[in-house]
């Protein structure tokens, strides 16, 4: 019903949601945001097939998936480590102590969004 009211209406929708499942089916571009902070953005394919930022790719790797061959052959990949506190952020990537790519840069210096691939944009010094 949303995806026929967006093609007669010429609507554009604003998703929030943990769902991306549904994301996939109805997003032309997704942003992913990590404690505030985006930390991916590009057309929705594009980032489904080819997620750059750890975060991205360890919600995708949650999705799950009924196929049980994809299920015997793919491990998910757990986001380790705790939530940092979105009150008193420390200095550098919101995601280091999570991340497994993580270096003292990171832990340092914030990285911003730059293109990786034309409209793909991560924040990401290990790409």
């Amino acid at each position: 019903m949303l995806m026929k009211f967006q093609r007669e209406m010429n609507l554009t929708y604003l998703f929030i949601t943990h769902d991306l499942s549904m994301v996939r089916h109805i997003a032309d571009h997704t942003a992913v945001m990590y404690l505030g902070t985006m930390v991916e953005y590009g057309p929705t394919a594009e980032l489904y097939d080819h997620p750059a930022h750890p975060y991205t790719i360890g919600l995708l790797s949650a999705v799950p998936i009924a196929d049980p061959e994809y299920c015997r052959t793919h491990q998910p990949s757990h986001l380790q480590g705790e939530v940092p506190s979105p009150i008193n952020p420390k200095p550098g990537c919101r995601f280091c102590d999570r991340c497994p790519r993580a270096t003292a840069q990171c832990r340092k210096e914030r990285p911003v969004l730059r293109e990786i691939a034309p409209g793909h944009l991560a924040a990401c010094y290990n790409l």
